[in-house]
C-alpha cells in the first residue's frame, strides 16, 4: 500500500501513520492511495481518489478517470449517506467504483469495471509462454546436463556451448544429446540464443563453482543427484523453482497435501492453471475427453524426463515409474505416483500452511 505524498497529507498530524508514502504520476494525476489486490494467480493494482466532501465528486471522478489507464481498478471515495443519481451514473459510465463513508464504515455502492485485459488471464498466458517450452524441451533426465552448459559458457567463453560440451563434457556422447542440453539451458534461462550466459546463468555458474563443482568433480549420475552431490542439487532446485511448470506441480501437491497419481495430479493442476496443466501433462493439449486418461494420453517427456529432473534435484520423492520412457501404450498412469520430497519442501510448506 502506498499513500500519495502530497503536502496536505505530509503536513497533517497523521503523516507518520501514512507511511510508506510516495508520488506515482499516472496520466498527470496522482492517486491518493495505491495498493495491490492479491489474487490466487495474479495481483491487481487498485487506485483510490479520496475527497473530503461529497461536493468534490466532479473533480474526483475526473482525476480517477485519468489514472484509470494505469491501474486495474479505480475508486472514488467520498463521505456521505448515499450517492446521487448523476454521480452514480457518471461513475458507472466511466467504469469507476464508488465508496461512501457512512459513519465509521466504508460501503461499496458501485463496483468498478473489470480490467481489460484481465491480469489473472494475462498471468496464465505468460505462465504458459514461459512454462510450456520447458515441458516440451527438457529431453535429458538429469539436471546437471543443463547446469553445466552455463558453467561452460562462463569458463570457456570463446567457444560455442556445443563445442564446449563436445570438448569438456563426455557424459553426453552424441551431438543430439548435446543439442538437447543447450536447448534445455535456453528454456531454463541460463544462456541466450547466441550462447552467452544470462544473468541467471552467470549466477548459476558462480553457485556451482562456490560449492566446489568442477569438471573433475566425481558425481555418480546413476545415483540421485540430491544424494550424490547435495550442494549441486540445491543449485538445480534454485533454477527449477523459477519455472512456472515446476511450481505448478509442486504447488498442486502442496495444496492437496498427499501423493497423487499422474491423472489425479493433472486434474488437480487444471484448477490452478488450465493452459499450463494441459501442455505439461497431455500429449494432445486440446484433448476434450478427460474421463479416462490412459498412458497414451500423457506427454511422454513430462512423465519421464521432466519428472526425473525434479526427482534428481530433490523436489519429488518419487522417481520415474518403471513403465515410463518406453511405448506410451505401456505407461501405467494410474500407478505412477507423484509426491513431494519431505526433506526439502514438505516440512517448510507444512509450517507455512
Amino acid at each position: 500500500m502506498l499513500v500519495d505524498s502530497q503536502a496536505s497529507y505530509m503536513q497533517s498530524r497523521f503523516a507518520r501513520s501514512l507511511e510508506p508514502v510516495g508520488r506515482v504520476p499516472i496520466e498527470g494525476a496522482y492517486p491518493d492511495l495505491l495498493c495491490t489486490l492479491q489474487r490466487p494467480t495474479w495481483p491487481s493494482v487498485v487506485g483510490f481518489e479520496v475527497k473530503p466532501t461529497a461536493g468534490d465528486w466532479v473533480m474526483g471522478l475526473a482525476q480517477a478517470r485519468r489514472y484509470r489507464k494505469g491501474v486495474h481498478y479505480a475508486y472514488l471515495a467520498l463521505p456521505g449517506l448515499a450517492a446521487n443519481r448523476e454521480l452514480e451514473e457518471t461513475a458507472r459510465r466511466d467504469g469507476i467504483g464508488l465508496l461512501l463513508r457512512v459513519e465509521r464504515e466504508w460501503q461499496e455502492v458501485l463496483a468498478p469495471d473489470q480490467p481489460l485485459p484481465q491480469p489473472w488471464t494475462v498471468g496464465s498466458v505468460v505462465a504458459a509462454l514461459q512454462g510450456i517450452p520447458i515441458t516440451r524441451r527438457l529431453q535429458l533426465n538429469h539436471p546437471l546436463n543443463y547446469l553445466v552448459v552455463s558453467w561452460l559458457a562462463v569458463n570457456y567463453p570463446r567457444v560455442s556451448p556445443l563445442d564446449a560440451l563436445t570438448d569438456h563434457w563426455p557424459d553426453l556422447q552424441s551431438e543430439g544429446s548435446r543439442r538437447h542440453a543447450v536447448d534445455g539451458a535456453i528454456v531454463l534461462g541460463l544462456i541466450d540464443r547466441s550462447g552467452k550466459p544470462t544473468l541467471d546463468g552467470l549466477t548459476t555458474a558462480d553457485l556451482l563453482s562456490s560449492v566446489g563443482f568442477s569438471l573433475a568433480m566425481p558425481i555418480d549420475k546413476r545415483r540421485r543427484l540430491a544424494e550424490a552431490a547435495p550442494a549441486v542439487a540445491a543449485v538445480a532446485r534454485a533454477v527449477l523453482l523459477r519455472q512456472p511448470a515446476v511450481r505448478l506441480v509442486l504447488d498442486t501437491l502442496r495444496q492437496v497435501a498427499r501423493p497423487l497419481s499422474a491423472p489425479k495430479l493433472f486434474l488437480a493442476a487444471r484448477h490452478m492453471d488450465e493452459f499450463l496443466a494441459r501442455s505439461l501433462f497431455l500429449a494432445d493439449p486440446s484433448r476434450s475427453n478427460l474421463e479416462h486418461l490412459d498412458g497414451v494420453a500423457f506427454n511422454a517427456s513430462a512423465v519421464f524426463k521432466f519428472k526425473q529432473v525434479l526427482w534428481h534435484a530433490g523436489l519429488l520423492a518419487t522417481k520415474v515409474h518403471s513403465s515410463a520412457g518406453g511405448k506410451t501404450t505401456a505407461y501405467d498412469a494410474e500407478d505412477d505416483e507423484w509426491a513431494l520430497d519431505e526433506r526439502y519442501l514438505g516440512a517448510y510448506w507444512a509450517s507455512m500452511g
